[in-house]
């Protein structure tokens, strides 16, 4: 089974990092979970990264980025999703080949919380031409794929749904 990892920051309004990131979802759904808790559902990263193709599982964390975190403060807010999601092999196939890749090492800000669902083995590689892909020039963010583990990395500030 693959493994993606993903770092982004997801724009949305005051509110809880949650509901900012699946937009469906109240204060209370928040509160659950908690400002950087490791979460699993699929459903944001596919809307988010349809460029992703097939996704089997997935780890991934929100913070807001505003005052200090605090979700209460008004206005618009950042916020960063990062985390690991796994990719079907036909998915790592078509990703690979249709961008030119070099390798790389991730970016040292991965959230602790995220640190234990990174593969330890494995070339990374980034991809100016997916990035570009990905973001659409509608927010920043890079990619980290690894095809020895079909997993992607990424690293995003306010990605928006498709």
């Amino acid at each position: 089974m693959a493994v993606v990892l993903a770092a982004v920051v997801v724009g949305g309004c005051a509110g809880a990092p949650d509901s900012a990131v699946d937009g469906s979802r109240g204060r209370e759904r928040a509160e659950e979970s908690g400002p950087g808790a490791v979460r699993h559902d699929r459903k944001p990263i596919r809307d988010r990264f349809p460029e992703f193709g097939e996704i089997s599982g997935t780890s991934w964390v929100s913070d807001v980025l505003n005052d200090g975190g605090r979700s209460d403060v008004p206005g618009p807010s950042d916020v960063r999703l990062t985390g690991v999601a796994s990719l079907s092999g036909a998915a790592v196939a078509g990703i690979s080949e249709r961008y030119s890749w070099s390798r790389s090492r991730p970016s040292s800000s991965v959230p602790k919380t995220l640190l234990s669902e990174l593969p330890t083995e494995g070339d990374w590689l980034t991809s100016a031409g997916f990035d570009a892909a990905v973001t659409r020039g509608e927010y920043t963010g890079t990619f980290y794929l690894s095809v020895d583990r079909g997993v992607v990395l990424f690293d995003a500030v306010n990605p928006s749904i498709r």
